[in-house]
């Protein structure tokens, strides 16, 4: 059924929204100028030249900096047995990137966006789609989908401290983590008294970005502010006059956007072993859908969290979490917006962390982690039909020891349990991994089980795909089961760092989709596209990467190059995988030069490397599917940096040097259409001298 909003209500909805906008940057600007006045005098006393750049490349593999997704316990980069992939702060600065999906592609080696035939954005990562990845932001998950992926545009790069990627199954976060979990992790408290910071970009096709964010830090409690909007203009890809042999799987337009995100947060400290956090968040996407519709996306956010840490090692933590997202369509003529999908998810969490005495020996150390998370997730959808209302109920509860025996090895060893209550079933999963160090050589392996069970899309959604087919739910779809393994070795020396690793992934009853069967919808006259468990899916991944650094005096050289080979095989050849498979080959490299100052200068070549890929298309005329190839590329950008005194950073980035251009833009082309120019600005105002 469609869910119709009054014209009346609609209007009361804009209007508060607008108000909303209004007195929210209302207020932020006149505490912006408070403070800025107020502190000018502070933040000469305070500022220093050690605080203008995060000098990651110092270490060149960052083994020293702390992380926390792998083992759920802050453990140094170099001492966690789960093998974790960092992209720092300073990796995303150097980067110029404009969003999540860039900075991915950029970094990491097995990874391509690409467009669904809806034009909205998926993700193939080392042979796992956005169902089988967990994305989070500190720890917590994000509502809403769109054809399986979260909603990339929400995730906001311009206060994010780090970014961990862990691959393979996870003990810790349980289902829709089979294939590995990306953890974006935001700054949670800056060392100068209080900060403002204004950025800007411009690009091509009237690709802009601007943003601002303010904080004030005391000794107890700190505050942020942040507000960002994007935007790009609807553009057409020059495709060539036979392009329409290729069906409906060629891509004619880029759709215009425009985002807002705003976000709030507030930490109190009463004491020091005590901490207390709030958030607020609001998000708002416009997608031009057709001439005369537009699509609309909004996401409220909240959250609530209490942490008390008695000792370094012992530590308690509560938190609740509220996420709703929602999409509407916009009629331009008539203003109607009718909202036609709504997820709401509410979770809670409690951790536990306690050093294990016994375990506890002169060169060897054990920590034991509990926890559980309880979850009602509800989803509201015209395509869900009878009431169009769907929900679940859904607990775990986990234990994780973590222990460190003598100066070579350390082991993590963690179990799960979940159950769902839609389905009433429960299933118990768990991971082993270990690290052995000895000088410059690290090895590490690892072996777990994953439990996915379908999300309510995929066993009662019905929903049209561009009048090729109906996407049809099944109900008696099993939850998928899967086993993983995973080695690497690691040296690092002098600069110098190798490192090479390899997965291994088998999952029984993959979730996915048939060919269009011969069943029609009497209506629309389109065939049916069924989700079905597929028996066996298995995944191999092979990952190599070599970095050098050099310094001499205040000028460093890094050089990064980093491949993955990725191979997929499914036994039942009748069934199709839900979007792109991987592509076998992928290269990344960077070439990085840093003159370290006062007025440091930053220069990044770097490039990335799909070879070609096979797949299959539908043709709604003939309904049969034929072979397809997709071609391989290469694309290369130079990014420039360049600092002014203490607060003003001036951007510049050359993108696609060599100037690829597709001879006709499939979905999983990049899009395009020649050299484009990036410039943009940084101001750090509580860093300038006046």
């Amino acid at each position: 059924m469609t869910i119709f909003i009054p014209i009346d209500c609609l209007e009361y909805l804009r209007c508060r929204s607008v108000v909303f906008m209004f007195v929210f940057r209302f207020l932020f600007f006149v505490l912006s100028f408070s403070a800025a006045a107020a502190f000018s005098v502070a933040a000469v006393r305070h500022s220093s030249p050690d605080s203008l750049w995060v000098e990651s490349v110092e270490n060149g593999v960052q083994l020293e900096t702390a992380v926390v997704t792998g083992t759920g316990t802050r453990k140094t980069l170099a001492d966690t047995p789960v093998r974790t992939r960092l992209i720092t702060a300073d990796d995303i600065k150097k980067s110029d990137a404009f969003d999540l999906r860039q900075l991915l592609q950029h970094e990491l080696p097995g990874v391509e966006f690409s467009k669904a035939l809806s034009q909205h954005t998926v993700l193939n990562f080392s042979g796992f789609g956005g169902q089988q990845l967990l994305f989070l932001i500190n720890g917590e998950r994000l509502a809403g989908e769109n054809m399986g992926n979260v909603d990339f545009s929400r995730i906001n790069l311009a206060d994010v401290e780090r970014i961990e990627i862990v691959k393979g199954v996870s003990a810790l976060y349980g289902s829709d983590a089979a294939g590995g979990v990306i953890n974006v992790i935001t700054r949670q408290q800056r060392p100068q008294p209080w900060t403002w910071q204004i950025d800007w970009r411009k690009s091509a096709h009237n690709d802009r970005k601007v943003g601002t964010s303010h904080t004030l830090n005391r000794r107890r409690w700190a505050h942020t502010v942040q507000l960002h909007h994007t935007a790009h203009d609807t553009y057409f890809l020059p495709n060539p006059p036979d392009a329409a042999l290729y069906g409906k799987y060629v891509l004619h337009r880029i759709s215009g956007e425009k985002t807002w995100n705003m976000n709030e947060r507030f930490v109190f400290r009463p004491t020091d072993q005590l901490r207390l956090s709030a958030r607020a968040g609001y998000f708002f996407r416009q997608h031009a859908h057709d001439a005369g519709e537009d699509q609309r996306y909004r996401d409220f956010s909240g959250g609530l969290k209490a942490e008390w840490t008695p000792s370094d090692e012992r530590r308690l933590e509560l938190s609740y979490a509220f996420d709703q997202y929602d999409k509407s369509d916009f009629h331009r003529e008539k203003r109607l917006d009718l909202r036609d999908y709504s997820n709401v998810l509410h979770a809670f969490r409690v951790l536990y962390a306690r050093p294990l005495n016994a375990l506890s020996k002169e060169h060897s150390h054990a920590l034991l982690l509990l926890g559980g998370d309880g979850q009602r997730d509800y989803l509201s959808s015209r395509q869900l039909g009878e009431n169009g209302i769907r929900h679940r109920y859904s607990a775990d509860v986990f234990a994780e020891l973590d222990w460190t025996l003598g100066r070579h090895w350390s082991v993590v060893a963690a179990t799960r349990y979940d159950y769902l209550t839609d389905t009433k079933q429960g299933h118990p999963t768990g991971k082993l991994s270990a690290r052995y160090r000895r000088g410059a050589f690290t090895l590490r392996a690892g072996c777990g089980s994953g439990y996915r069970v379908p999300t309510l899309k995929e066993r009662f959604m019905h929903f049209h795909l561009r009048d090729l087919f109906i996407i049809r739910g099944n109900e008696n779809l099993r939850p998928e089961k899967s086993r993983g393994l995973h080695l690497s070795a690691e040296w690092a020396k002098n600069g110098w760092s190798l490192e090479t690793s390899t997965d291994y992934q088998r999952i029984a009853r993959r979730i996915t989709t048939t060919r269009p069967s011969d069943e029609r919808d009497p209506k629309s006259r389109l065939p049916y596209v069924d989700y079905v468990n597929v028996p066996r899916f298995e995944v191999f991944n092979v990952e190599t990467t070599a970095q050098h650094r050099r310094r001499h005096r205040n000028h460093i050289v890094t050089a990064r190059l980093a491949y993955a080979f990725t191979h997929e095989k499914a036994r039942e050849r009748e069934t199709l995988t839900p979007y792109m498979p991987a592509r076998p080959h992928s290269l990344t490299a960077r070439l990085d030069y840093r003159h370290a100052s006062t007025n440091a200068f930053d220069g990044v070549l770097s490039g990335r490397f799909l070879s070609a890929i096979r797949g299959e298309e539908y043709n709604a005329l003939t309904h049969e599917a034929r072979p397809f190839r997709y071609p391989a590329y290469f694309l290369l950008k130079l990014s420039l940096r360049q600092q002014f005194g203490r607060g003003v950073q001036l951007y510049a980035t050359i993108d696609n040097l060599l100037d690829y251009r597709p001879r006709v833009y499939l979905y999983n082309s990049p899009p395009t259409t020649g050299i484009t120019l990036t410039a943009g600005v940084r101001l750090d105002l509580h860093a300038l001298r006046f």
